[in-house]
C-alpha cells in the first residue's frame, strides 16, 4: 500500500550521523533493537573492510595449495603450465578422452550430413529417371497414334480413291 505522504513524491533518502552515546540515549529503553543495530554496523564493517582481505587471503592459499599440490603456472595467466609427473598423465589422459569424444562427435554428424546429402541426390536422381520416362512415353505414344491414324487416314483414302475410280 502507498504511503499517503508520500504519494506521487520522489523517495528521499535522508542520512542522519550519530555518535555511539547519542544512539545508546536514543535507544536505551530497547536493549534488543540496540544489540541488533551493534551487530548489522559490525557486519556492514566486516563487508566493507574484512572481506576483500578474507577473499584475497583465501585467493592466494589455493594457488599456493594448488602449485603445491598440481604444479605451478609458469607465466599467469597463459596456458602454460608446469605439471608435477604424478598429474601429467593423469591430465593427457582426460584431454585425450574429451578430444576422442569430440572426434567422435564429428565423425557421426558428418556421416549423418552424408545420409542426408544421399538421399537428396536419391530423389533428385529419382525425380529426373521420372520426368524422362515420362517423356519417353509420351513421345512413343504419340509417334504410334500419329503412325496408327496415319494408316487410317490412308485406307480410307484408298477405300474413298477405289470408289470414285469405279
Amino acid at each position: 500500500m502507498e504511503d499517503p505522504v508520500t504519494k506521487g513524491r520522489a523517495n528521499n533518502i535522508v542520512t542522519l550521523q550519530l555518535s555511539v552515546p547519542a544512539l545508546e540515549r536514543l535507544f536505551e529503553g530497547d536493549p534488543e533493537f540496540l544489540l541488533s543495530l551493534r551487530q548489522a554496523v559490525v557486519a556492514e564493517f566486516v563487508r566493507r573492510n574484512v572481506k576483500g582481505l578474507l577473499d584475497k587471503a583465501l585467493e592466494v592459499e589455493c594457488a599456493r595449495v594448488a602449485n603445491e599440490t598440481i604444479g605451478k603456472w609458469e607465466s599467469y595467466p597463459s596456458s602454460r603450465v608446469a605439471l608435477k609427473k604424478e598429474y601429467e598423465s593423469s591430465v593427457k589422459s582426460v584431454a585425450v578422452g574429451v578430444v576422442e569424444e569430440a572426434r567422435k562427435q564429428l565423425i557421426a554428424y558428418a556421416e549423418q550430413c552424408a545420409v542426408t546429402g544421399v538421399k537428396g541426390i536419391e530423389a533428385d536422381i529419382e525425380a529426373t529417371i521420372e520426368e524422362r520416362v515420362r517423356r519417353a512415353i509420351t513421345s512413343v505414344v504419340t509417334n504410334r497414334i500419329r503412325e496408327e491414324v496415319q494408316t487410317k487416314v490412308k485406307a480410307i483414302l484408298a477405300v474413298v480413291d477405289r470408289e470414285e475410280g469405279r
